[in-house]
């Protein structure tokens, strides 16, 4: 993980001309996209960001923590006032404290110019357990006078938004997925903020470092054949925007033309995407219960064990602000070695059945007396 903040926001470089002037307070929306199928999140869940201040090409607040009150205000952890001229002010949420958050610049870069471009890097968390929602504001050119004597923030959504759908096209077994992870994206990049529009800029990804991001379902989910289900429930899985997965290489086709991919470890290597599931797959064992297959895809077992299947998958682009549906169409799972997988043979076995009818009820005998005779063969 990056932590912390860059040396550029060294105290040494603050300015603090208009300490006397009227002072700050914030004024914080969180609004989404106007797009269909874009994740909304309530502002009552956003608590704290870091606001930072630039005026004439130099920081003049630093890192300003903003916390929410209970009657809905925002108290600042250091002190903030105007200066005499405009200003442009920017909010990163969570703030820089989070470790996913590192190398804010916020003030000119030595030999730049005040028109420097302002940004921060990000890193996703591998798995949504650990995933928080990233967001960002600004308002440029403003003074004391723009906003009635406040700050206006207005916060949008800053990661591209996953939800995964399965349909079962396999008839004569059943399935239960725990995870699906997507293999081989970039995990960082840098986001810069645009220099003439309020909450915009552009997400520039790193190619230095790659990696996965998994979903694990709140609960596991049965699926049900030929039936798309959504598997994500009310989480969400968040994806580095503005980059291209490129599918999982075919090498050919096989037995009934299916087609045969390179490796796990080939498309590691050349950064090429595929589909993880996680899932359990089982049989009627005919006595009422169930076998599941193996980890290795040998034979089936009556200890219900996780297994790793594999899919190709790619998207040509990644946008912000936007949940994107995931469809898996589970026919044929692939291996780690890029073979489809062949499910072993399975003849269930049937219990013999017994069937008990007392033909008449039992009655006693009024006769009490009994008799044994004893033979004596001497």
């Amino acid at each position: 993980m990056m932590t912390g903040c860059t040396d550029q926001l060294a105290s040494s470089d603050l300015v603090d001309d208009g300490i006397e002037g009227a002072p700050v307070e914030v004024e914080a929306d969180f609004v989404t996209e106007p797009t269909r199928g874009v994740y909304i999140q309530k502002s009552s869940q956003y608590s704290k960001f870091s606001m930072f201040g630039v005026y004439n090409g130099t920081l003049r607040w630093n890192d300003v923590v903003q916390t929410k009150q209970a009657d809905g205000t925002w108290k600042a952890s250091k002190a903030t006032s105007w200066p005499t001229k405009a200003m442009d002010a920017f909010a990163i949420l969570p703030g820089s404290d989070a470790p996913v958050v590192s190398n804010i610049v916020m003030k000119k870069p030595t030999g730049g110019t005040a028109d420097f471009t302002k940004s921060f890097e990000y890193e996703v968390p591998d798995s949504n357990k650990h995933q928080v929602d990233l967001m960002y504001a600004s308002a440029l050119n403003i003074t004391s006078k723009t906003y009635g004597g406040k700050v206006k923030l207005t916060f949008k959504h800053g990661l591209s938004m996953l939800r995964f759908y399965i349909r079962l096209l396999i008839a004569d077994i059943d399935v239960t997925v725990k995870s699906v992870s997507l293999h081989n994206v970039r995990t960082s990049g840098k986001f810069e903020f645009n220099k003439k529009t309020n909450s915009s800029g552009t997400w520039v990804p790193s190619n230095e470092k790659w990696g996965k991001v998994t979903q694990v379902f709140g609960e596991p989910v049965d699926l049900q054949y030929n039936m798309n289900l959504q598997c994500s429930g009310d989480s969400m899985l968040f994806l580095l925007p503005k980059q291209t997965t490129t599918a999982w290489v075919s090498r050919g086709t096989g037995a009934n033309s299916v087609k045969l991919y390179q490796s796990t470890a080939e498309a590691d290597a050349a950064h090429d995407s595929y589909l993880e599931v996680v899932c359990k797959i089982s049989k009627d064992n005919g006595s009422g219960g169930k076998v599941y297959l193996r980890p290795d895809y040998s034979g089936w077992q009556d200890a219900d064990e996780w297994v790793s299947v594999y899919f190709a998958y790619s998207k040509k682009t990644w946008n912000a602000a936007t949940t994107n549906n995931v469809n898996i169409k589970f026919d044929v799972p692939y291996d780690a070695n890029g073979n489809p997988i062949e499910l072993p043979p399975y003849t269930p076995t049937t219990n013999l059945g017994y069937s008990v009818t007392i033909e008449e009820d039992w009655t006693d005998d009024s006769d009490n007396s009994m008799y044994i005779g004893f033979v004596d063969n001497n």
